[in-house]
């Protein structure tokens, strides 16, 4: 996977990066999954503030990604012309939104409208801090995109356990999601006063954008990690939204316990990305691919099976486990494929994953009205199943292809670097 098609830089010994923003990187990664872990918890109070019912709310939590996507695509564009910093913002500043429209009187309106916030927020900010970290470990001396991955699960965990307790003391919903757009309102700041990562390459705001989508279409590497990718989001979007309402409405516990439940599925999913890297250079990212996709599949059942509230709690860590890989082992193929437009890139792919996300959400909710929340969730094992099937036509060794335009390809040709590396070439010495 070293094939490239311009004389490879000098490695790097040191990072080109301000220390301060790996850390800024990490924590909003660890605030994304805050947020999502809270929700997790605080859906079930908020489906009784408003009187609706699980059907009615997968059909507003469609509109989420539905209504992201758009804008994430724009976002995606112009994120590599005009630098790392505008999408974040962006991103935070909606975030915001969404949490103060929740703060206000309840109805299916406001719901509605924070939802939508909440989508293009969401959308703009996941595809902002993945480019953001992405970029980041193409220039850094050691891997660190799986650690930045389980920064959101570290968040999550806190998250969910701090989000079950609090309500289980009697604090208003309203109250906590007062807190979380506190939370963001820092980060707006941060994001200011933090350097942003070093990005890939000098000729990122000549990109054809045309051509880079023409590459990703033409790519059987990039559409089969596009699925992978999908159903990635799929498992992990339905544990944040209906796992705790599982354990909470259909196993009976209480918010707390709920919240523990959630908690134990990023415990592990930290735990399984921190490894994942030491995996990936063992047997490598297909192997690694098909094993994830295999185990969730097999996890998934023997949770399903039983109803013993513990034992699915056990059983949505073990899922945490073997989800952990897939999402992190993805986007470390996607950088070595096309390096300089990964907001272009991730915003194409995010765009795929939210929109099958939208589609599992009502699927989700209808069964569970129709059938029950149990049956529903055998999504998670057709999910696995397909990145199983995905996983199995990757080849072993993909081909490290740049998807940039033949324009951008020349500027990054002709720059003095590349100058002074084939000068060098061309001395040879003297017989």
């Amino acid at each position: 996977m070293t094939a490239t098609l311009a004389p490879p830089a000098p490695a790097q010994t040191e990072s080109p990066h301000h220390p301060l923003t790996f850390w800024l990187i990490a924590a909003q990664f660890a605030i994304f999954g805050v947020t999502f872990a809270m929700l997790s918890v605080l859906w079930k109070d908020i489906i009784v503030a408003v009187h609706i019912s699980e059907a009615t709310f997968g059909r507003i939590l469609a509109v989420m990604p539905v209504a992201g996507v758009p804008i994430m695509l724009l976002g995606g564009y112009l994120g590599d012309r005009i630098g790392p910093r505008l999408l974040p913002t962006l991103g935070t500043a909606l975030m915001i939104a969404f949490c103060l429209l929740l703060v206000g009187p309840a109805s299916i309106m406001l719901l509605l409208l924070a939802v939508i916030f909440q989508g293009v927020g969401a959308g703009i900010y996941d595809v902002g801090i993945n480019a953001a970290s992405v970029d980041y470990e193409r220039r850094s001396p050691k891997s660190v995109l799986n650690a930045l991955h389980a920064c959101f699960n570290a968040g999550a965990v806190t998250g969910a356990i701090v989000t079950g307790v609090l309500r289980s003391v009697g604090v208003p919903y309203q109250a906590i999601l007062a807190g979380l757009a506190a939370l963001y309102g820092l980060m707006l700041v941060a994001i200011w006063r933090v350097p942003a990562p070093v990005q890939t390459s000098h000729a990122t705001q000549q990109r054809d954008w045309r051509g880079t989508l023409r590459e990703m279409r033409t790519n059987r590497t990039m559409r089969l990690i596009a699925v992978i990718l999908c159903c990635g989001l799929v498992i992990e979007g339905t544990m944040g939204t209906w796992a705790t309402l599982y354990l909470r409405a259909d196993i009976g516990l209480a918010a707390w316990i709920g919240g523990i439940g959630y908690a134990l599925f990023n415990v592990t999913m930290t735990i399984g990305r921190l490894m994942n890297q030491r995996l990936l250079a063992r047997i490598g990212p297909r192997a690694a691919l098909i094993g994830a996709g295999g185990a969730i599949v097999v996890v998934n059942a023997l949770t399903l099976l039983t109803r013993q509230p513990w034992l699915v709690i056990l059983g949505f860590g073990a899922l945490g486990v073997v989800t952990a890989g897939v999402f992190p082992t993805g986007f470390i193929v996607v950088g070595r494929i096309a390096p300089g437009v990964m907001g272009l890139v991730s915003a194409v792919l995010f765009a795929f994953s939210y929109l099958a996300w939208a589609a599992s959400s009502p699927i989700v909710g209808g069964i569970a009205d129709a059938l029950s929340l149990r049956l529903a969730l055998g999504i998670l094992g057709v999910g696995g199943a397909v990145i199983v099937l995905c996983a199995l036509r990757l080849p072993n060794e993909p081909t490290e292809t740049a998807l940039l335009s033949e324009s951008a390809l020349a500027e990054d040709w002709n720059r003095p670097e590349e100058d002074a590396a084939w000068s060098s070439l061309r001395q040879e010495p003297s017989s």
